[in-house]
């Protein structure tokens, strides 16, 4: 259709945005700014706009219309498609890994977990982790100190990675400065993972170690004592002829 002035808006409007048209159309008359974002399929290809419905008013501030703005939006939308697959993809990730994670801003917000942290917490501490909560309600009370100076140091640009026994489990702790695209850091990525049976492969190759140190040390001493006393009566028989015959037999025997 061609628009043209004096016809009437709505005979213009495509049949499924004209409900959506009479409300914000009403809002705009009753002096209210709107702006809705319109997905439309043009040439085959999905197009987004931003409509924005302004009222319009005289020099006396008396409101004499709408103006219904238009602006083509369809670089940021797909710009905004793809971070938010990046995000998923992000999710799915972090969510298939055995290794729990939780972000944490600044303010020690928790901002991110994935299912093993929720799992881990609620085998641990018996509670359910919740976006929003502090993560300082998670330290135990004794914890609590050693836990604010840690994360004052990652704030500062520290990486903290510790190995710790507790709940009948070996667990290492990392902790990460997370950076914005100006480097500028904006909260602590927490990774913890059991390695207990990582650690009982290495308690065992200890005990390996200390046994064979055990036979090298048998081998050296109480084995090779009585050999350099017979090299020493050797050395006596052959190389000391002034010896009694006597003596020799001794030596012998």
């Amino acid at each position: 259709k061609e628009l043209f002035i004096g016809g009437d808006i709505r005979d213009f409007l495509p049949q499924d945005s004209k409900a959506q048209f009479e409300i914000c159309f009403s809002k705009a008359l009753n002096g209210e700014t709107h702006i809705i974002e319109v997905e439309r399929n043009i040439n085959n290809q999905s197009v987004w706009f931003e409509v924005t419905y302004l009222p319009v008013f005289d020099d006396e501030n008396i409101q004499i219309g709408v103006s219904i703005n238009h602006k083509n939006i369809n670089d940021k939308k797909q710009a905004e498609l793809r971070v938010k697959e990046q995000k998923l993809m992000l999710k799915a990730i972090y969510n298939s890994t055995t290794e729990a994670v939780i972000f944490i801003n600044t303010d020690f917000i928790i901002r991110f977990f994935n299912q093993s942290a929720k799992y881990l917490i609620k085998l641990l501490l018996n509670k359910e982790i919740q976006i929003g909560d502090n993560s300082l309600d998670y330290a135990l009370p004794e914890y609590r100190t050693t836990y604010k100076n840690a994360c004052a140091k990652v704030l500062l640009g520290e990486t903290i990675i510790t190995e710790q026994a507790g709940y009948n489990s070996w667990w290492r702790l990392a902790m990460y400065p997370v950076q914005d695209e100006s480097q500028n850091i904006i909260g602590i990525a927490h990774n913890v993972q059991n390695i207990t049976a990582q650690k009982e492969k290495e308690f065992k190759i200890i005990k390996q170690n200390e046994a064979l140190k055990a036979i090298s040390w048998q081998q050296s001493h109480e084995l090779r004592k009585p050999v350099a006393n017979i090299l020493g009566l050797c050395d006596l028989l052959q190389n000391y002829s002034d010896g009694s015959e006597e003596l020799k037999i001794q030596y012998i025997e």
